[in-house]
């Protein structure tokens, strides 16, 4: 496996035990990192330490179990299973979540990062209210 993805996987791994620092950051992504998920934009490694820090001060646990990964030359696709707890969400339990990130990299690290993960069943199904509303209409159509 290529080092920069053992990198990778060892920092999400690791961010759920340690504060996130540009320092910790910066042992998988390169410091032009573009990060992309379905609710953000973000360029740098200062933004992206910014984004992390944030995220992770309001959540109780965010842990992630890497299941799968397609590599071919200097990309990959990982696709992972996270569970975390937010305690505003479901009242602390545990949810969880699948998804997968493409990643772009050379030798000095990950430069292009984008997450695919249904915003609905991450978060908007467990918001009161608008959980339900959701669920309904998924009901609905099924």
């Amino acid at each position: 496996m290529h080092s920069a993805l053992q990198n990778f996987k060892q920092l999400y791994l690791t961010l759920a035990r340690e504060p996130v620092s540009e320092s910790l950051l910066r042992s998988a992504y390169r410091d032009d990192i573009r990060f992309i998920d379905p609710v953000h934009n973000i360029s740098g490694i200062t933004a992206m330490q910014q984004y992390f820090a944030g995220l992770y001060s309001n959540l109780n646990r965010c842990e992630f179990e890497f299941q799968h990964e397609i590599v071919q030359g200097d990309e990959a696709v990982l696709f992972w299973c996270m569970t975390y707890s937010h305690p505003k969400l479901r009242g602390g339990e545990n949810i969880q979540v699948m998804g997968n990130s493409l990643l772009r990299f050379d030798q000095h690290g990950v430069y292009f990062h984008r997450d695919y993960v249904d915003m609905g069943a991450m978060l908007y199904e467990h918001v009161p209210l608008l959980g339900s509303a959701i669920r309904y209409l998924k009901r609905r159509m099924a």
